[in-house]
């Protein structure tokens, strides 16, 4: 798989993606090319569960597939917060 989503649910429309990803040290340990980055997604916008607009990173991967199939390439993941519902 080249590409994957991570799903968070914050309460009282807390976010907390970009601020923990930007921490020192955090985008090395994570093998971070490039993100997090804001994607326009209209359908996304209009939902009032969503209070972060989806996000775009892409990682390295340090492992070999098995049976000798290769290095694993680059994994593109869109990050995604809505909210629970829950005070």
């Amino acid at each position: 798989m080249t590409e994957g989503i991570m799903l968070a649910f914050a309460r009282d429309g807390h976010t907390l993606m970009i601020p923990a990803m930007e921490e020192a040290g955090r985008k090395q340990s994570l093998r971070t090319q490039s993100g997090p980055a804001p994607l326009k997604f209209k359908a996304l916008a209009a939902l009032p569960v969503c209070p972060e607009t989806l996000h775009q990173s892409i990682h390295e991967r340090g492992f070999d597939y098995l049976e000798n199939k290769g290095k694993a390439g680059p994994i593109k993941v869109y990050h995604l917060w809505c909210g629970c519902g829950v005070s």
